[in-house]
């Protein structure tokens, strides 16, 4: 979704109240020198940054960059037909839809704050 706000494709943001906890590209390569340095072998760690709306993302993608808004929010009641329909015809159509029925109707929520913790390194805001 990053790329889409930045390149100015986003016109049309699905699901603005689903909940994420996106994370930085540097907080993950950070955690995994961490995670290699001072973490234990064997142990799972979620990295994962505040949660928040996919439209507080956006917003905060599009503010930073100095871009506008995508034009039109559509809640995710609107998209559950057609995308099931997109993924039962993806063999017809040669077109695999971006995301997934249960991706879209799903919050993804994670915690990241106990391996922050662990791995002393602070999620970037």
């Amino acid at each position: 979704m990053p790329v889409a706000v930045l390149s100015h494709s986003l016109k049309v943001l699905p699901a603005p109240l689903r909940k994420i906890s996106p994370v930085w590209t540097e907080d993950i390569g950070l955690a995994l020198i961490r995670a290699a340095e001072v973490g234990q072998k064997g142990r799972t760690y979620t990295i994962a940054g505040p949660t928040m709306t996919t439209a507080d993302f956006v917003k905060s993608i599009s503010q930073t960059a100095g871009l506008s808004l995508p034009l039109l929010s559509v809640p995710a009641w609107v998209i559950k037909v057609p995308l099931q329909l997109a993924w039962w015809c993806k063999g017809m159509t040669r077109w695999t839809p971006p995301i997934t029925l249960a991706s879209l109707i799903s919050d993804s929520i994670h915690d990241g704050g106990q391996a922050a913790e662990e791995l002393g390194f602070s999620y970037t805001p």
